[in-house]
């Protein structure tokens, strides 16, 4: 049954709790006691008790419900106003808790396909430039850590049964991963961008659009290591995740977002 109002909307649907008939969202008034209509909404309000009676509580800046001054407990913030409201006032979308005065534009970005934390996500293109230009400059320092190589071993010249040169080989391997891991490790600590997601103007967020902790930082670039390996299997998730995460933004709790 679509919305009595906008007979083209077939989603969002909810009843007046007074006349019972169906509204979409849009048309409905959250109250204390219940979601009405605005033909219902006026009624209510015209036969409400006089607020003469009623002694006024003062609470603490911000630790009241903006719309019942005389509500204090289960509180909770709008998700995109930041104001707090009682349970009566709020109501959910896809996880999210909205006022009155923000569901409305929450419902139509809903209902246009928009994520619905509102971030600009980064396309699976953006951030393949970025792994690439990331790649060069890691490439960069396998040359310098080569280079380093070859000097050593052109002043040691060790005979063909020596170990120092498995050696020598290994410790550079080591280096140019360690370097490799601090390079986007510490990139992402400090800034939540690498030089190729600079380039690209990406970065790397929390779901809410926030700076990334360091835990999270090091948490997904030890996922991306370990499967450094298997590059398609790591962003293949992306493809079909609606938030374009991939595994290792899977581990972190991260997303990737476009810079305006």
């Amino acid at each position: 049954m679509p919305c009595l109002n906008h007979p083209q909307v077939v989603t969002g649907l909810d009843s007046c709790t007074r006349c019972a008939k169906t509204f979409c969202i849009d048309c409905l008034v959250g109250r204390k006691s219940g979601w009405f209509c605005a033909t219902c909404d006026k009624e209510v309000a015209a036969t409400a008790a006089p607020a003469a009676a009623v002694v006024p509580v003062t609470a603490p800046k911000g630790k009241a419900c903006r719309n019942h001054a005389e509500v204090l407990d289960r509180l909770n913030p709008c998700s995109v106003c930041g104001f707090s409201f009682c349970p009566d006032c709020l109501v959910e979308l896809k996880g999210r808790r909205f006022c009155a005065a923000c569901k409305v534009n929450a419902v139509k970005d809903i209902q246009s396909g928009v994520d619905g934390s509102g971030l600009q996500l980064a396309g699976i293109g953006a951030r393949f430039c970025a792994h690439l230009i990331d790649g060069m400059v890691t490439w960069a320092f396998m040359m310098v850590f080569g280079f380093v190589t070859f000097i050593i071993m052109m002043i040691v010249q060790p005979g063909p049964d020596s170990m120092v040169m498995p050696l020598v080989v290994f410790s550079m391997y080591g280096l140019v991963f360690a370097s490799m891991f601090c390079y986007h490790g510490f990139m992402l600590q400090w800034k939540g961008q690498t030089l190729g997601k600079m380039a690209m103007r990406i970065k790397v967020v929390t779901p809410d659009g926030g700076p990334i902790t360091p835990g999270q930082a090091w948490i997904r670039v030890f996922i991306m290591h370990m499967l450094q390996g298997c590059f398609g299997i790591t962003y293949l998730t992306a493809f079909f995740n609606p938030e374009k995460q991939t595994i290792h933004d899977m581990a972190a709790r991260t997303r990737v977002v476009k810079l305006t």
